[in-house]
Parts: C-alpha cells; structure tokens; sequence
C-alpha cells in the first residue's frame, strides 16, 4: 500500500527552503539537488529533464480523453532510446480557457502542455499547490496549476521517479 505524504503549499506565494525541509523531515530523508530543482522549478518539466540528464527527453500521451470542458490526459516522460520512465503527469486542461490554437496541438499528442504554450508565445504562471512524496516508492510529486490571464488553464500532478 502507498504511503503517500503531502505538504499543502498552496496559500505561499512561492515555494521556498522552508517548505522543502518541512517535506524531508516528512519523508524522513534529504532529497536530492535534481529533486528540490525538480519540485521548486515552474517552467517547462521537460526542458528542465533535458538540462539536468544531459539528454534528449522522449513525450509519450500514455491516455487522453476530450469531454465537453476538459481534455485529460496522461503522459510519461523518458530519457531518448530509454523507457525508463523519469516523470508521469497527469492534466485536467480547461478548454474553454485556452487561446486559440492551442486545442488543435493538444488534440495532436505531441507534445506537452508547457511546451504548446510556450510555441504559441502564451505568457502563463504557475502556482504550485503541494509537494510530497510516496513513502512505498521513493518517489516525490508535485501538483501546481497553469494560469493564463487570471483564469486557470490547467491543473497538473507530476510524479518524479527518484530510483534511477
């Protein structure tokens, strides 16, 4: 059974050294440097994987469905020529909020949401809402939303593996 310890952070207005330390002395470990970049950093995941493996990250959409509202959607992250997965998120993406164009690219399952916006010279924030981490696994996970023009475009969970 996982073991799953989460810290809320979602009234900080960033996360800061604070918080990780509250979530070590959860977790009962120190994390690693990739892992507090990995859970403080609010830019593309995937081009930050890129910098801190040296290597080519490969997108796959594991699961998309497309409601009325919302489109959700799975996906694995994994170093080029590897299937070892590095991080799996999991988005629930507002329709109704999204600039033009953006839908058709998402519907396209090439890449992610992060990188779509940033082609489309969207300007977003994000607002981490909670780290933690899986005690039975040893991996950690952060949830933080997208926002584009005080509305919220995406919420997202991402799971690091940390066993690499």
């Amino acid at each position: 059974m996982k073991k799953l310890l989460k810290l809320d952070v979602s009234r900080s207005r960033h996360l800061g050294l604070g918080q990780i330390y509250k979530l070590e002395k959860k977790c009962q470990r120190e994390l690693t440097l990739s892992e507090r970049i990995f859970l403080v950093h609010l830019g593309s995941t995937q081009v930050l994987l890129e910098i801190i493996f040296h290597s080519k990250i490969d997108f796959e959409v594991v699961k998309q469905e497309e409601k009325a509202h919302k489109v959700r959607r799975d996906v694995a992250m994994h170093l080029a020529n590897s299937r070892k997965v590095l991080v799996l998120a999991s988005s629930c993406v507002y329709k109704d909020k999204l600039p033009a164009g953006i839908l058709i690219d998402l519907r396209q399952r090439k890449t992610g949401l992060g990188s779509i916006l940033a082609n489309h010279k969207v300007i977003t924030s994000r607002h981490i809402t909670s780290i933690g981490c899986d005690k039975g696994t040893s991996s950690i996970f952060r949830t933080y939303n997208i926002h584009c023009r005080g509305s919220v475009l995406a919420e997202i969970i991402e799971v690091f593996n940390t066993d690499l």
